[in-house]
């Protein structure tokens, strides 16, 4: 890279592996790029990064609440969730007495 030739700007969630890093990782101009982003997508609701901004993610978008937090459990989720809880004790019961079966089978000889 010669001295008049500005870096490329980037940023990134991602490791090296595709998982998240929990680190927010960019050099200078990518995180003044990705400040001002974030500015307008305050304004505007949401903006693209390309094709200014080398990142591992298209759009910084603005929302007011986190959508998995608002979301209420449905009348489906709560007769999945409480299904499940039945089946697991059906399982359980069944379980126990197959136990206590061969606990008589080999007590009784």
């Amino acid at each position: 890279m010669s001295e008049t030739e500005k870096p490329k700007a980037w940023v990134t969630i991602y490791d090296e592996y595709g998982d998240r890093s929990g680190t927010l990782s960019g050099n200078k101009e990518g995180l003044e790029i990705l400040k001002k982003k974030i500015d307008e997508a305050i304004e505007k609701g949401d903006v693209g990064t390309e094709p200014e901004l080398d990142s591992d993610f298209l759009e910084v978008r603005f929302e007011e609440n986190r959508k998995e937090l608002d979301e209420k459990e449905t009348t489906k989720d709560q007769v999945f969730k409480y299904g499940c809880l039945a089946l697991g004790l059906v399982l359980l019961i069944v379980f126990g007495f197959g136990i206590k079966g061969i606990y008589d089978l080999l007590s009784a000889k």
